[in-house]
């Protein structure tokens, strides 16, 4: 399952999906654990782990995207993906062309606001900026009415 890496994000799930085919194909007591998980899944419920351990060719991505998705309370790796997709709206499409200016330290996303204007967000450990239809987007998909939106720096 996913570990306590602050927000549950599309890219950190997939990233699980994916750590979780490669501990399969590694063989030994960390193949077992994985298809054990497998074992979530209808088609693989009939299986014990050590078969599905030993036919790691018959499990893909799309198995392992689907099983993090259950584990997360969800019927299907979209039905998650829209859901975060909902509660995330600064990753709804069409929202990556207003987020483009991304910094890993607070003083070259400074300058670049002093240069190039917008607004300056933090993100994690690190800076974004991005316009005002950005914000926009970003309230309107939160139904936040601009108080609860983070400290901007114009």
């Amino acid at each position: 399952m996913t570990a306590d890496r602050g927000p549950i994000s599309i890219h950190t799930l997939r990233a699980d999906a994916h750590h979780l085919l490669k501990a399969l194909r590694a063989g030994g007591g960390a193949a077992i654990a994985a298809a054990e998980r497998f074992r979530i899944l209808d088609e693989f419920r009939a299986s014990t782990a050590a078969e599905l351990a030993s036919q790691p060719e018959r499990l893909r991505l799309r198995n392992a995207l689907t099983v993090i998705a259950r584990e997360h309370e969800s019927p299907r790796w979209t039905e998650l993906k829209q859901d975060l997709q909902r509660r995330l709206p600064m990753y709804e499409s069409g929202m990556a062309a207003l987020l483009n200016r991304w910094f890993a330290a607070y003083e070259p996303a400074r300058a670049s606001l002093d240069e190039r204007g917008g607004f300056l967000l933090p993100y994690r450990s690190q800076f974004f900026i991005c316009e005002s239809a950005g914000i926009s987007g970003i309230a309107a998909g939160s139904g936040c009415t601009g108080r609860c939106l983070p400290l901007l720096v114009p």
